[in-house]
C-alpha cells in the first residue's frame, strides 16, 4: 500500500537476461517517433544512431540494441503521453523512498 502523499513510480529495467525479446518495431501505420526529438527533460536532441554505415529507427527495428531505450521512451510518450514517462523517471527515487521505508519500520 502507497503512504498518503508518496510519490508515484514504475520500476524498468532492461535485463534482457541474455538474448531474451524487447519492444518489437510499431506497425508502419501507427504514431510513431518522429527525428530529431527532444529528450523527456527538454535538455537533449535525440537523432537517430549510426553505427558505421547502420542507421537505428526505433519505429523499423524496435529496441534491437541498448541505446535505443531513449527512442523507446520516446515512443512511449507518444503513444501513452507525458505522465507514463513522469512515471518512469520517478521509478528509482520511488524505489529509494520504499527502501528507507521498510528499513525504518525494521529498525523501529
Amino acid at each position: 500500500m502507497q503512504p498518503a502523499g508518496a510519490a508515484f513510480g514504475v520500476g524498468f529495467g532492461s535485463d534482457m537476461n541474455g538474448l531474451a525479446h524487447q519492444a518489437d518495431a510499431r506497425h508502419p501505420s501507427s504514431n510513431g517517433v518522429t527525428y530529431p526529438y527532444r529528450t523527456f527533460d527538454g535538455g537533449t536532441t535525440m537523432d537517430k544512431q549510426h553505427s558505421g554505415t547502420r542507421v537505428w529507427d526505433v519505429n523499423t527495428d524496435g529496441v534491437a540494441q541498448y541505446g535505443l531505450f531513449p527512442d523507446y521512451v520516446e515512443d512511449l510518450r507518444k503513444q501513452a503521453g507525458n505522465q507514463i514517462v513522469t512515471d518512469l523517471a520517478n521509478g528509482a527515487e520511488v524505489y529509494l523512498q520504499m527502501w528507507a521505508r521498510a528499513e525504518a519500520f525494521r529498525t523501529a
